[in-house]
Parts: structure tokens; sequence; C-alpha cells
């Protein structure tokens, strides 16, 4: 059925390209294009790497783009159908109305031949039948025996939207989309202590969001109310399985149906001295479908239930103004508060709460100077408050920051800037409580006290206008200085360089390079009770001793590409290369001889494959015009992914410790190398 609806749109195309010729020799306001086209692709390695956000296989594709206006009313269809499907219609009066409707397909793919031990149910919520092994009620270890599937999913986006600006300086939008994601993604279920297994969870998601504004627009003001509704539909509340490890019946909780509404205004008002002060007010609930809660072991309802709720609140305030030819000021203050209102379960353990306020204030002066300089500068005050966060209670970045421009020459801008970050934080744990608490010295570095140096510069020229080139540099230093374990130091360079080159009405010729480097230290502390946490303590023994990890990734990404025009405005070929490449390193190093057992070296313990990958892309397009209205495209394009990576090497299904197989895996992202040539050609019709 869907090729045949595929088959018949295409048609439906075709036909408005066959009659074109006669709408646009009648009515001059009507134009577009239409392509057909074909693609062939050998793929070898990894498909669904290839194709993770995309479906390039053998396959026909047509693609459209059709205008019609009048200078009064006007109308849009574009689109593409291939495996996926893309339709976008927009239209309306000018000045009057518009509307659009549009439709979306979005794949991810993420393995294909992943396999499970379960007989029955995988794609749905509950998973039934074990292939059991030697012992009864748990899996074999065959996994050529086990069931094979894909992780993927699909998305369809449906979505309508209207405008109407008639009564102007008064406006109405409103829009609604429909989003249903179906699919299969990897979940992980656990047996107990140190065992664990990778299980297909079910995805059959709908999310609708309705929107809708209404405003006044007119110098000196501005004014909007808008509400935001939204809801969200689960198939399954839980996924019920049979535990590889018990033999017992088991489940997961999967996300819960919730709604979520928000109500905001905005507004503006010009003011004397070229000002301009801005509101911007809103408020949301989000509530989740109250869900029954079940005991762990037996799966027995316990009479509990559990509603969510989280309410926000944000201020957004700010002035910005001009009052001198050589002075541009902007003062701001913002306010964000996340309350969480959930049910509090008391099981024997209470789960807490999290919830925060932010406030962020501050200041931005630029002055032109003479001599074309252009110097700025500006103070921020990041304030953040947590509730029932076991490590921190408020943490406090004061941000300094100038920057300064030089355009003195038509064909050069300099650019440089300098930012400086202080953060302060007061923990919930206090600094002298006892040195049994591991929490005494650990700094999480998302809330760690910090001090940060950023530098950036940059160079654009432009000597002739057949070339530019753009020259940039950015250093960032974060020095974590009162981390004990954790983060201490991270250290980034970025240079980049992107130029273009046209040789008159011959070729252009345009690359780029990046390179990025990235330094980062933490300190850590293996101990076994409450009376060996402390990494300055005299307990330092084969199961208590510190050790630390010096991580170093090193990215180049480069491209070059070259658009020769063989025949001036009838030949084109366009030639494409680029190529990445990722080295990451990883150093650990035990600061204590005895914990160096079983073989283990300061030197066979690192990792020097660490996220580790290359990806090579070439292509190749050329362009021939056959007459003003109808052109040809034929193309080849090359692509090779190579992962390598020391947490996926030698890569099991099933991986025993203690004696024991305690690991079941499913093949999730388990091979990601391949090597795809695709080859295309299409033909574009133009009236």
């Amino acid at each position: 059925m869907r090729h045949k609806t595929t088959m018949i749109i295409c048609a439906v195309i075709l036909g408005l390209a066959l009659i074109s010729p006669a709408l646009a020799s009648e009515d001059k306001n009507f134009e577009g294009e239409v392509t057909v086209g074909g693609v062939l692709a050998d793929i070898s390695g990894s498909e669904a790497k290839f194709n993770e956000y995309r479906n390039v296989n053998d396959s026909l594709t047509t693609m459209f783009d059709l205008t019609y206006d009048n200078n009064r009313y006007f109308l849009k269809l574009d689109g593409e159908i291939s495996r996926e499907k893309n339709f976008g219609l927009t239209g309306g009066l000018w000045g009057g109305f518009s509307y659009s409707l549009k439709y979306q397909e979005i794949p991810h793919n993420i393995t294909f031949g992943a396999r499970t031990y379960y007989l029955d149910g995988v794609g749905s919520d509950e998973l039934g039948g074990i292939l059991s092994g030697p012992v009864p009620g748990t899996p074999t270890t065959d996994v050529t025996a086990w069931k094979g599937f894909d992780y993927s999913t699909e998305r369809k986006r449906y979505s309508a939207g209207f405008r109407l600006d008639a009564l102007k300086p008064f406006f109405l939008s409103a829009s609604f989309s429909r989003e249903d994601k179906s699919g299969i993604k990897p979940a992980g279920a656990s047996g107990g202590f140190s065992v664990t297994s990778e299980i297909p969870e079910p995805i059959e998601y709908r999310t609708d969001t309705f929107s809708v504004e209404a405003g006044y627009a007119k110098k000196p003001f501005f004014a909007s109310v808008s509400y935001v509704y939204s809801s969200f539909d689960n198939d399954s509340s839980r996924l019920d399985f049979t535990n590889a490890f018990s033999g017992a019946p088991d489940a997961l909780s999967l996300p819960p149906d919730n709604n979520y509404y928000k109500i905001g205004f905005k507004g503006s008002v010009f003011l004397p001295l070229q000002s301009r002060l801005s509101l911007n007010v809103g408020s949301s609930r989000t509530r989740a479908d109250s869900v029954r809660l079940f005991d762990a072991f037996t799966l027995a309802p316990t009479g509990q239930s559990y509603n969510g709720r989280i309410e926000t609140t944000n201020y957004d305030l700010s002035l910005t103004s001009s009052p001198l030819p050589w002075l541009d000021a902007k003062v701001f203050a913002s306010y964000y508060d996340k309350d969480n209102r959930s049910d509090v379960i008391d099981d024997g353990e209470v789960n807490e709460l999290f919830d925060y306020s932010k406030r962020n204030e501050g200041l931005e002066l630029g002055f032109k100077l003479p001599m074309h300089f252009y110097l700025s500068g500006s103070y921020k005050n990041y304030d953040m408050k947590f509730n029932n966060r076991i490590d921190v209670t408020e943490t406090n970045d004061d941000i300094y920051a100038v920057n300064l421009r030089w355009t003195g020459l038509d064909f050069l801008t300099l650019r440089t800037g300098y930012e400086r970050v202080n953060r302060q934080m007061d923990r919930a744990i206090p600094d002298d409580l006892s040195e049994a608490v591991v929490e005494s010295y650990v700094r999480r570095y998302d809330v760690a006290p910090m001090h940060r140096d950023s530098f950036k510069a940059s160079v654009d020229i432009s000597p002739m206008d057949s070339l530019n080139i753009s020259l940039g540099y950015v250093y960032k230093k974060t020095d974590y200085y009162d981390t004990t374990l954790g983060l201490t130091e991270d250290k980034r360079d970025e240079f980049t360089v992107d130029a273009d080159y046209t040789i008159g009405k011959v070729a252009k010729l345009y690359g780029y390079f990046d390179y990025e480097k990235v330094r980062s230290i933490q300190d850590q502390r293996q101990f076994t009770g409450s009376a060996t946490v402390n990494p300055d303590g005299t307990v330092q023994d084969p199961l208590n001793f510190n050790w630390d990890l010096h991580q170093k990734d090193k990215t180049y990404d480069f491209g070059v590409g070259t658009d020769i025009y063989i025949i001036p405005r009838k030949l084109t070929l366009k030639l494409q290369y680029d190529y990445v490449k990722s080295n990451g390193d990883a150093d650990f190093n035990y600061l204590l001889d005895t914990a160096l057992t079983g073989g283990r070296t300061n030197s066979n313990i690192d990792a020097s494959n660490w996220d580790d990958y290359r990806k090579h892309s070439f292509r190749a397009r050329a362009v021939y015009d056959l007459m003003k209205s109808m052109s040809i495209t034929a193309g080849y394009a090359y692509e090779k992914f190579t992962y390598d990576d020391v947490r996926t090497d030698d890569y099991q299904y099933v991986v025993s410790s203690f004696g024991f197989a305690n690991t079941y895996l499913s093949g999730a992202y388990k091979e990601q190398d391949y090597k795809a040539n695709v080859f295309f050609v299409g033909l574009t019709y133009r009236f």
C-alpha cells in the first residue's frame, strides 16, 4: 500500500510538470521545479549507523517546489518523496492572513540485527518466554539461538498553523501539531547485585501540542498573550518481563501520560534616547497521570499511587538604550523558579523532590571609539538555589567579559575577547563533617567552585571580492580549585580556518579546517568502608587507594571542495571531500604501587582508544543544463566510518564474572563501522 501511495503521488507531481508549460504560458505567476531521480546504494557494515537519521537505499526519489504568487495571493508546495516523505504547504493573502500545513517522517536507526533471549512480545509491553540454558529459567548462552530484531524508531509529525494580520495593528496566530513515535529502544534491567540485562523497550508515543498568541504591534508598543497546551500519551505504562536471573516476574515503569500548559505575556515599549523596555512573563504546569505503584519483588499493587506535578514561573526584564552616539547599554534581570509538587512516597526510603530557582542579572556597555574600534564589556551574576540536593544548597557565578572589534580597513576585521567566571558554592554538607562520609570530599563539576578563563580571537580577511579567509582561536581553562574527589581541571583549545576563492568564470575553491584539543584531570578513590573513605588518611592498601585519570581528546575536521564550470552556464562539476578524526586517550594512574595486582601496571591499564573514530566522505556531482528549463544531475558519494573504543572492543553478548553469567547484552551499538557507495541520477524540470 505504501508503494502504491508513493507511485500515485509521483504520478500527480509528474502530471503537474507536464502541464506546467501551458500553465506558465497563461499565468506568469506560477513557477517551480520538479526533480525525479533514482538512488543505488551499496552498504557494507553497520547500515543502521550509516542511516542513523536517514534512509538512503535503492529507491525512487521525487522532489518538488511549486509556487504561485500574483502579488495578492500566494501559494507554495514543496516536499520530497522517497523512503521517507516530507511535505509542506503554505499560502495566504499578503497582509491579510497566512496558513501552513506540514508533514514529516524522521527515522532514528540504532542497531539492525540485535538479539534477545525472549521468545515472544518483542516490540510489545510484555516479553514472554526465555530460551533457557542448562540452568532452568536462565537464558541460554548460545547467542545464535536468540531471536533477532531491530532497534529503531520513527517519528511522524503533522502540523498546521494560521496567522491573521488583516486587523493590524492587532494580530492572531494559532498552530497545532501531532507527533507519533513508534519503535524499539534498548533498556536496562537489574537482576540484583552486579547482574544486569539489556532488553527491548517498546516505543508507542503520541504528543499533541496546541498554541495560540494574540497581540498588538505598532510603535511604540508591542504586547502579546500566548497559551500553549501539550499532552503526551504512552500506550504502555510498564514493561512486564521475566527476570533473566531470578526467573520471577519483573517490570519496568515506562514514561507516564502527562500534560503541560503555559501562559505567557510579552511586552515592550520604545522610550526616549533610543531606548526600549521589554518584559517577558510566563507560568507553566506539568502533570503526570496517576501511576499505581507495585512491589519491586512481587509486582503486587501496594495500594499507593504517584502523581507528578511541576510548576514553573519566569520573569525577564531588559532595558536597551543608545543615549549617546558612541554609547550602547543594556540592563537585564531574570528569574526562573521550578517548584516540584509531586507526591512524596515513603516506603522505607523517601523520594526527595528536587527543585530549584535561578536568578540572573547584569549590565552590558558598548563604546564606539576613534580609529574604528568598538569596545564592549559586561558583568553578569548568576545565582542558583537548590532544594533537596545532597551536595549543594546554592551556587553563585560572577561573570566578567570584555570584547574589542576593529574595522579600520574595508577588507579586514579583527575581534578579540576575554571572559572570567568565578563560582562559589554553599555546600549542603558541612566541611567539618565526619571523615567517614565520602560526600565530604566529592565536588560535582556542574556546581563545584571554580575559576574559568576564556580567550577568543578571530580575523576576517577579504583582500578581493573573489577571496575570503576567516581565522579563529578559542582557549578555555577551568580550575576546580576546591575539589578533592572529582574533576579538578579542564582545558580546551580550538583553531578554525575557512576560505573560499573564485577563479573568474572557471571555478570556485573552498575549504575549512577545525582542530580541537580537550584535556581533563580527575582525582578519585577506591575504598571498602566508611573508615577508609578519607583520601588523605593513613589507610592505603590494595583495597583502599587513590587514583587519577588524565584524559585527552583531539579532533581534526577538514574539508576541501570545488565547483568547476566546465562549460559555463551549461556543465558544472562539483567535488567535495571531508575528513573527521577523533583521537581519545585515557591515562589511568594508581597512586599506590601495592594496588597494582594481577599483573596490572600503570602502563597496561591505560586506554589509548577512548572514543576514537574516523570518517571519510567524498561526493562528486555533475549538473548538465539540457535547456533553460531542464537539467540532468548524476553523481557518486562514498562514505566510510570506523569506530574504535576500549568499551566495545571484543564485544560479548554474555559476560561472566564470579564464575557465572551475570550480564546479558542485546547488541545495541555493537557494530559501528560501515562503508557505503551511493550512485544517484536525477532529472529536473523548471518552469
